[in-house]
């Protein structure tokens, strides 16, 4: 079942675009030493920072390309009670 989209599609086509730009690189998209996109430029200020861009927020990467942050999250699915033993 799709989710609803109300900007209308925008992200997914930027999302498509950067798929897209990696594939016809033959999956080698120019990227900056912290895995940004040179193909959508911010403003380069020497920090990680969110910044509007064609009415979308983006993160950007310290020299100003675009990037999707990755992150684990729910290490512990509580399925195994050794798994937090200590932790707390």
């Amino acid at each position: 079942m799709p989710i609803p989209n109300p900007t209308g599609g925008l992200f997914l086509a930027a999302v498509v675009l950067l798929l897209v730009a990696a594939g016809c690189t033959g999956g080698k998209a120019k990227l900056d030493q912290h895995g940004g996109w040179a193909g959508l430029q911010g403003e380069q200020t020497g920090f990680f920072h969110l910044e509007e861009t064609g009415g979308r927020n983006w993160f950007v990467t310290p020299e100003g390309n675009v990037f999707f942050p990755v992150a684990m999250s729910h290490l512990l699915s509580g399925e195994s009670c050794t798994a937090a033993t200590g932790l707390f």
